[in-house]
């Protein structure tokens, strides 16, 4: 038997992994996460977080809004995941930013090779 969740819900989100829309909850810290049936994601780093941002519908007042027309059930086999790019790691290096090298680092290159 499931028990009740501790955080309310707060919207909805499409599950990139399992395609379900998964309802998005708001941890004590304020960080956004989501549970569906792989589970709870909760990016817990920036990207993540503007992720989340970007592609859940939160709802205003914390109610969810009454659907204007009734959705057709989806049939599951019907079903393919759309692929979505979702920050997994910050520690990837940025490719636009430009570092500035420091005239030792660029001996120690020039030594090391």
């Amino acid at each position: 038997m499931a028990r009740k969740p501790k955080n309310p819900d707060i919207g909805e989100i499409k599950c990139p992994f399992t395609g379900e829309i998964a309802p998005v909850r708001k941890d004590c810290n304020g960080k956004l996460y989501y549970v569906g049936k792989a589970g709870m994601i909760k990016p817990n780093l920036p990207e993540g977080q503007n992720w989340m941002l970007d592609n859940a519908s939160i709802w205003t007042g914390g109610v969810r809004p009454v659907p204007v027309t009734e959705t057709p059930a989806a049939n599951e086999s019907d079903f393919e995941p759309e692929k979505m790019h979702v920050p997994v790691n910050e520690s990837v290096p940025v490719k636009d930013k430009q570092v500035i090298e420091s005239p030792l680092t660029k001996i120690s290159r020039f030594i090391i090779g």
